[in-house]
């Protein structure tokens, strides 16, 4: 996940320094990334019956909100 966050950063200022077209597909990425990052949060802070969660419910609302910061600028 924190791959994920770390390449839509990267793809955000790229878009910054890009033409017009270029960037708004490498927005569109970015978008992408930051979504794909939202679900593995919730996906892995969701216990399953026979499993625990891999992931404490704060951690992935922290993990939720700093991809729907990244995102705002877009």
């Amino acid at each position: 996940m924190i791959r994920k966050l770390g390449r839509a950063e990267t793809l955000i200022d790229q878009a910054a320094t890009s033409a017009a077209k270029k960037a708004r597909k490498v927005r569109q990425r970015a978008r992408r990334l930051l979504r794909q990052v939202s679900a593995m949060a919730t996906r892995a802070a969701k216990a399953k019956k026979r499993k625990k969660a891999t992931l404490s419910a704060v951690c992935a609302a922290a993990l939720k909100d700093a991809a729907r910061q990244m995102g705002a600028g877009l």
